[in-house]
């Protein structure tokens, strides 16, 4: 039997509300603690290299592991014989068989095999050096083979197949100069300090200078082109390399900027050809 007072049935109301509220506070409870669960299992499970247990009993009869033979298999590949032999090396049968008699032969058989030189190529340039009979003006050799005319105490320099695989291992592969000096000392026995790489890396960037404004005029001419942007760090700041895609060439520069100012430096006020973006 209710109260008359309504201060009595607003109590009881709020009694009601609170009890209610109880009951739902444990249920949102045990919900986080099973979902928190969950989650800690697929966080271990993520981290593990493989599953902990089988799903279910061993097959009697398992397949074997990998992919079938056959057909359906795919196109074997198969390395081809080289276009140019730079050495022949003659592989004599054994003196005696395994049972004691002699050996007869039978056939002689081809292998092929391409291999990476480790011993570097030592070079000294015998530069001659003079001067103009009527001036005075010094003159001084250089070979195609050289990669600078510096000589006296910057005369011991890295030849010209050496500074284009720096230039590759540092803007292709991605490789610290770090790891490109140790990839010379245990590779081929060349000692490069950090900065000489860092040097050679800057001075191919002027080298190809004439190749990067060609690439740069041949986008600008292109009817169609697909640019596209990312973020870059230089020096530890932000900026943005943007990529210019044609049919025939491919334009990477770096700006502080992700908008229109970028295409339209690179492209030309004026260009009016079909621009494709991605989404």
């Amino acid at each position: 039997m209710e109260s008359g007072d309504p201060r009595d049935r607003e109590i009881e109301a709020l009694r009601r509300e609170n009890d209610e509220l109880r009951a739902r506070v444990g249920q949102l409870e045990r919900m986080v603690a099973e979902l928190s669960r969950r989650l800690e299992e697929s966080l271990r499970a993520s981290k593990r290299q493989a599953a902990p247990f089988s799903k279910g009993p061993p097959k009697s009869d398992p397949k074997p592991p990998g992919r079938k033979p056959g057909p359906d298999y795919g196109t074997p590949t198969r390395r081809p014989p080289p276009d140019q032999i730079d050495e022949i090396i003659a592989v004599p049968l054994p003196t005696h068989c395994d049972c004691g008699g002699g050996i007869e032969l039978d056939e002689t058989v081809e292998q092929f095999q391409v291999e990476i030189p480790r011993r570097p190529i030592h070079r000294r340039f015998d530069i001659q050096v003079g001067h103009g009979r009527e001036c005075g003006r010094r003159h001084q050799g250089r070979h195609p083979l050289q990669t600078s005319d510096a000589v006296g105490a910057a005369a011991s320099q890295m030849g010209p197949n050496a500074q284009a695989m720096t230039a590759l291992m540092k803007n292709k592969l991605g490789l610290s100069y770090g790891d490109i000096r140790i990839a010379f000392h245990d590779f081929f026995g060349i000692e490069l300090s950090r900065g000489g790489a860092a040097q050679i890396v800057l001075r191919t960037g002027e080298r190809v200078q004439a190749g990067y404004r060609m690439i740069l005029e041949t986008v600008r001419r292109s009817r169609v082109v697909y640019p596209d942007e990312t973020g870059w760090k230089v020096r530890g700041l932000l900026q943005w390399l943007w990529v210019f895609v044609t049919h025939t060439a491919t334009a990477f520069v770096i700006r502080d900027s992700r908008g229109h100012d970028v295409p339209e430096e690179i492209l030309g006020p004026r260009w009016s050809g079909r621009m494709i973006h991605d989404g």
